[in-house]
């Protein structure tokens, strides 16, 4: 690995999909730029995400119309780098079982579509047909956002590291920050750097990082669990709509369960869950867990 450089006109902390950006977003119009990951390229929070790209947050459509934008990046994003996402569009949808939820959806509708999220109150039975693992029973209604799309969160990363390096960033991995003086120095096992500028893209480790500059940065990290699961008999079975000789559903929605916190979505030939509370799939062997 290369010496660290004297100095630099901005330094990024952090090496997943928010510093990549950010340091190719700085260097491609000429701004001196060096990024420090304390592991591997994506070896944070963002190797470990549901791989889910939307634009409609729940109760949030100023974070919606933040979305539409990385979406409209992230599908020239190809064209720009060179590194495909495997974008497939499989929509989003949230099922509610409370009718606090529909007039919480409702009352925030409007607000919604001004933002430019395209979203919409469908029955129980439009959610069943979206979605054949839901039980009708149990759900009252359920929001539908067509426009989400699974994708490949490490070659987001990939993609922006290169473009980064293209355009004249200097990316060092195994590098941890262990200090930041007032004057911009930043410290590392390898050897001290001066930045004018600092960009703190350390996601959960914000707030220690910092900390090293003495700023309390109200960042508060918790753990999520992912949940892989192969699908039982029964549920292979409710996915071929009742017939064991048809053809399985080609493509689930993003589902998430809006009284548990459960998001569930297809991942290869197995289901990937999220923030686990309550079993809406039935029967599922459960393979591996992962908490970051």
């Amino acid at each position: 690995m290369s010496a660290l450089p004297a100095r630099t006109d901005a330094l990024v902390i952090g090496g997943g999909v928010i510093g990549t950006s950010t340091a190719c977003q700085l260097a491609e119009p000429g701004v001196d730029t060096v990024l420090l990951e304390r592991g591997t390229l994506g070896s944070g929070a963002s190797g470990a995400t549901a791989g889910v790209l939307r634009p409609y947050f729940p109760g949030d459509p100023h974070t919606g119309s933040l979305a539409l934008r990385s979406m409209a990046a992230y599908h020239s994003f190809a064209e720009r780098t060179g590194t495909p996402l495997g974008l497939e569009r499989v929509g989003f949808l949230v099922v509610f079982s409370d009718d606090h939820q529909v007039a919480d959806f409702r009352r925030t509708q409007a607000a919604q579509r001004a933002a430019g999220v395209d979203v919409e109150l469908v029955t129980a039975s439009e959610a069943v047909r979206l979605n054949p693992l839901l039980s009708e029973r149990a759900v009252l209604a359920a929001a539908w956002a067509p426009d989400a799309y699974v994708c490949d969160p490490a070659a987001i990363v990939r993609g922006y590291a290169a473009a980064a390096e293209e355009a004249g960033a200097v990316l060092h991995t195994d590098t941890p920050v262990t200090g930041l003086d007032p004057d911009g120095q930043v410290h590392t096992p390898t050897g001290s750097i001066l930045a004018d500028t600092l960009v703190c893209a350390a996601g959960p480790w914000s707030r220690a990082v910092a900390s090293m500059a003495r700023i309390d940065l109200p960042v508060t990290t918790y753990p999520i669990e992912l949940l892989v699961t192969h699908p039982s008999p029964s549920v292979r079975l409710r996915l071929r709509g009742g017939y064991p000789d048809a053809a399985p559903a080609t493509t689930l929605p993003m589902t998430l369960h809006a009284s548990s916190g459960l998001r569930i979505r297809a991942w290869k030939d197995c289901f990937l869950g999220t923030e686990i509370e309550h079993l809406m799939l039935g029967n599922c062997l459960v393979t591996k867990v992962e908490a970051f």
